[in-house]
């Protein structure tokens, strides 16, 4: 495994090589077993796997956030190199991404769910992972379905620019408490982590209830758990798989995701599930 600390570098090598069957798993580092799973997709898919890590300061709103987010580079490159990654960029310094013309044709993506509490977020991940995919031009990118509005924002930015790349969604890694994998998690403590194994809880209470309560109702129902957890909510919503949009009473129950973003222990988490993965647990 080689890792590379500027972007130049890597690029260089890739011309002499002539690498051109290339998987890329962007990251933000403090990695864990979903980002091993696909580090290992993209293995199996590619004759050569990127993975990039590096914080980028551009998608953070609250530079508190910035600075308390988890860095474990020596445990991610070991991770990395067990779990059959190729190269790896790990940039020393801030990239310049001036270059990037700033993408604003988000339709609804900027203004729902994780986009008002979070102003400049997905300006900031368009303009980082435009950066990436131009410079390192893989066949195709991973990405995990935990941060479903990410995923839509980086396909609709992927249409939009014409990048030349297929974006790969792959499924949400969970512990054995159910709790969906993430970085943020190591931020919690033994009190914490309990608390927070009440999320893919509250995802299926809801679709237990929704073909009897509907909808509206559903929602209220979980708002009022989470008081009752005292879990300081965001939200938590049905919303329509194909485009995030708000679901109406004619909204099958087998096309709709529910989402749930909440604070705990100053800890921002997310979740998602759709009908079928509810189902299936």
């Amino acid at each position: 495994m080689l890792i590379f600390k500027t972007i130049g570098e890597l690029t260089d090598y890739l011309t002499v090589r002539g690498e051109t069957d290339l998987g890329f798993v962007p990251t933000m580092g403090a990695l864990h077993d979903g980002h091993g799973s696909l580090v290992r997709y993209s293995v199996t898919q590619h004759a050569c796997t990127i993975c990039s890590i590096y914080v980028n300061p551009a998608q953070f709103n609250d530079a508190k956030d910035y600075t308390a987010y988890p860095k474990t580079p020596e445990r991610d490159l070991d991770f990395l190199k067990s779990w059959g990654c190729n190269l790896v960029l790990m940039p020393e310094t801030t990239l310049d991404l001036s270059d990037i013309k700033p993408f604003n044709d988000f339709d609804n993506l900027n203004s729902i769910l994780e986009a008002p509490d979070r102003p400049g977020h997905f300006e900031g991940v368009c303009k980082i992972v435009e950066y990436l995919l131009l410079s390192i031009k893989p066949i195709k990118a991973y990405f995990g379905k935990k941060d479903y509005q990410q995923i839509a924002v980086i396909r609709r930015l992927i249409e939009i620019r014409k990048l030349n790349v297929e974006l790969i969604e792959c499924p949400t890694c969970r512990e054995p408490s159910g709790l969906a994998m993430s970085s943020r998690n190591r931020r919690l403590n033994a009190q914490g982590l309990i608390l927070a194994a009440q999320i893919p809880k509250l995802i299926l209470q809801a679709y237990s209830q929704v073909k009897q309560l509907g909808y509206t109702e559903t929602e209220r129902v979980i708002k009022q758990m989470c008081d009752n957890l005292n879990i300081s909510l965001h939200y938590a919503e049905f919303r329509c798989q194909s485009n995030l949009n708000r679901v109406t009473i004619h909204t099958p129950i087998s096309e709709t995701i529910f989402l749930i973003a909440c604070t705990i222990q100053g800890v921002r988490l997310i979740d998602n599930m759709t009908a079928n993965e509810a189902i299936a647990k």
